[in-house]
């Protein structure tokens, strides 16, 4: 079973960034925020779903998933080098282990080199730069990046232009 994991509330201080938070408590002072990039299709909103079923402690053995990204099912080949991601999104996570807050923002961007194309890229890269020069007006306060993950298929055995492309960016 698939249980949507609702929003409790979205803001969004552009066109180009939203926040979406998943629990009614308080963030913990010290979040955590991890940056995902990669090429469109290469599962940064299936990480952002698998991410946040460990994270509130879902079980390989239990019977259901929880699903924060509605990702579509492509059927056309021009829907499947589409980008699902529109725009930057952080997803803010925050549960409570042991009397102890913790969240986690991942920050789910939309894939480099879809159908937009290089200026579709550009119009990306000066949003994630507006987001990182600019947290106050972005996410709201100041941040440290943790950790940038780049996502890559899992059926590629060594690294194709257009990761390196990404890289590059």
């Amino acid at each position: 079973n698939i249980l949507r994991l609702n929003p409790i509330r979205q803001s969004g201080a552009s066109s180009l960034v939203r926040r979406v938070f998943f629990r009614n408590q308080k963030q913990a002072l010290d979040p955590k925020y991890i940056l995902l990039l990669g090429e469109t299709g290469s599962g940064k909103s299936t990480f952002v779903n698998s991410f946040a079923n460990w994270f509130y402690g879902v079980n390989e053995d239990d019977e259901f998933r929880f699903k924060v990204v509605d990702e579509p099912v492509a059927t056309t080949a021009a829907e499947k080098t589409k980008s699902t991601t529109q725009i930057i999104t952080v997803y803010v996570l925050t549960r409570t282990i042991n009397g102890q807050k913790e969240t986690v923002c991942l920050i789910d961007t939309p894939g480099f080199r879809d159908t937009g194309g290089y200026q579709q890229d550009e119009l990306l890269s000066d949003a994630l730069a507006e987001l990182l020069l600019n947290p106050d007006v972005n996410i709201g306060s100041p941040f440290s990046l943790h950790a940038v993950a780049f996502i890559v298929k899992g059926s590629m055995s060594k690294i194709t232009d257009a990761e390196r492309y990404v890289f590059n960016r």
